[in-house]
């Protein structure tokens, strides 16, 4: 009996206590937040993965725009001067993904633009060119950042750039597969060492994982990832390993060149039919089941190949007020950080 009775007095006090501890006005209120603090305005919470240092190159872009393979940036000017590329191609997928000419170019300093463009290039050559687009468009506030030097690849590290020897268009054929793998790869070019990024970690751990704000106002769209895809034959890499890693569920577009014919080797080019035919499956499969409801995973393949202007050097716009070279340290930083981030963990 004096057990029992014992039990029930702790029962009742730890009621009591627990009470306490809940009510409004007890000073030991635990696990409460301040009325006055407001929620971040990000549509989704903190990511557990981001780049280095839990700073990620893409947070607060709402949409984004990936232009793999950016030769001389002629595609994300496109994106933002539209106006100096009358009839090009690219335009309406652009209009139709993020909006109009208009909204692709609205910032603000909390979240520094509607949409942002990220390219990869390995062509050293064009390096200066792309800085100087980078730091014109950041002045304009327009969050644009070049990984200049910079291939993609199913794996991280160095390799070598190879150029096509084609001055005249650009070397818009130079690549990093060897003249053993590739046609256009000429064996009397000079081979420049260039940094790998494996894309599909690219796409999950900073595209993926990226805080998305809220939607601009009268923003109609969703956020959208928009890939475009040209480089030279290591599609045939970069694909397979973006499929069976899982980066491609955060592409919501893809624009791809395919190279098949400048395979060298025969299993090579077989992949590529493969690979395209797998590509375009997913995309009608998408279709299909969202249509009725039972997929939740948005994916096409856009057949744009937007090669006009390809030699244009139009002047750079000059801006004031915008983010400007702080912005741009900013990414560089980030870029330098996130890459040998990949060499030592990937």
């Amino acid at each position: 009996m004096t057990t029992t009775v014992t039990i029930v007095c702790i029962l009742i006090s730890f009621c009591i206590l627990l009470l306490i501890l809940l009510s409004s006005d007890s000073p030991y209120e635990v696990c409460k937040l301040p009325k006055d603090l407001k929620p971040p305005n990000y549509a989704k919470p903190n990511s557990t993965i981001n780049s280095v240092n839990e700073t990620n190159i893409l947070d607060g872009c709402y949409h984004v725009y990936l232009d793999i393979g950016s030769n001389i940036g002629v595609q994300v000017r496109k994106l933002f001067e539209p106006e100096k590329y009358p009839n090009a191609k690219v335009a309406k997928v652009f209009r139709s993904n993020f909006g109009t000419d208009d909204e692709r170019k609205l910032w603000s300093n909390e979240d520094w633009g509607v949409v942002c463009a990220i390219g990869f290039e390995p062509n050293p050559h064009h390096t200066k060119n792309l800085a100087d687009i980078e730091t014109h468009y950041n002045n304009c506030g327009w969050r644009v950042k070049f990984m200049t030097e910079t291939a993609v690849s199913n794996h991280s590290g160095t390799t070598h750039f190879y150029s096509d020897n084609n001055y005249r268009r650009n070397e818009w054929g130079g690549g990093i597969l060897s003249p053993d793998i590739n046609r256009e790869a000429k064996v009397e070019s000079t081979a420049y060492l260039v940094t790998l990024v494996r894309l599909s970690d690219f796409l999950k751990n900073v595209v993926g994982q990226r805080k998305i704000p809220n939607s601009p106002p009268n923003h109609r769209y969703p956020p959208k990832i928009i890939m475009k895809m040209d480089i030279e034959g290591s599609e045939t890499d970069v694909i397979p390993d973006i499929l069976f890693t899982g980066g491609l569920q955060y592409v919501n577009a893809v624009m791809i060149e395919w190279h098949t014919r400048l395979e060298k080797l025969e299993y090579r080019a077989t992949a590529q039919r493969q690979l395209r035919s797998i590509i375009e499956l997913l995309s009608k499969y998408s279709t299909n089941t969202i249509s009725h409801g039972v997929n939740n995973f948005e994916f096409n393949v856009v057949y744009v190949d937007d090669e006009s202007y390809g030699n244009s050097n139009f002047e750079l716009p000059n801006c004031q007020g915008g983010p400007g070279e702080e912005l741009s340290g900013i990414q560089n930083n980030i870029k330098l950080e996130f890459v040998d981030y990949l060499l030592a963990h990937y």
